[in-house]
């Protein structure tokens, strides 16, 4: 039974990294590119919202850049992190993914009206690499209690860093789009 689950999540991420290629391929612009890729990601993993947060113009912050799933309430939350801050800036500081069952029971949470009018109840952070270097993070969320611990984590990461660069990304170019 582990192994046909081993080979379904395999054949997923295939899936959503050849779905990922062929959007990139379509487009150039980075913002068509990443709100793209929160919806395949929100479609192919089975999650209710995705936010992608960038590395900003200023070193080792982070700014929300693309989302999909939401559902609009007229809710303030911050749009910008610092590395280190809430569940997106420790991610982006550990470049480790980090899978929250009960977010509203996690003291890093910030925004947590947000998380509430939306109600987001799990959530999965992976960091978004370009070579070796974080440049952002990808969001996945579900308003059921879910467990991300033992399935997907490695899904987003491919296909983000495959989208950034060829939507033409690298280090020299970040400044520009945070």
């Amino acid at each position: 039974m582990a192994a046909n689950e081993s080979r379904l999540a395999a054949a997923r991420e295939l899936e959503v990294f050849a779905e990922s290629s062929w959007l990139v391929a379509s487009t150039l612009d980075l913002g068509e590119v990443l709100e793209r890729l929160a919806d395949v990601a929100q479609t192919r993993l089975g999650v209710d919202i995705v936010r992608i947060w960038l590395a900003g113009e200023r070193a080792g912050t982070l700014t929300l850049r693309a989302e999909t799933g939401t559902s609009g309430q007229d809710v303030d939350y911050q749009q910008r992190f610092r590395m280190g801050e809430g569940l997106a800036g420790t991610v982006l500081e550990s470049q480790e993914p980090l899978a929250v069952p009960d977010v509203l029971a996690d003291p890093r949470v910030r925004n947590r009206s947000w998380f509430e009018a939306e109600g987001v109840r799990s959530v999965m952070l992976v960091p978004i690499l370009l070579d070796t270097s974080p440049i952002g993070i990808i969001a996945c969320m579900t308003r059921t209690r879910r467990d991300f611990s033992s399935e997907g984590k490695r899904t987003p990461t491919p296909c983000v860093r495959f989208a950034a660069a060829r939507a033409g990304v690298t280090q020299a170019t970040l400044p520009a789009i945070g």
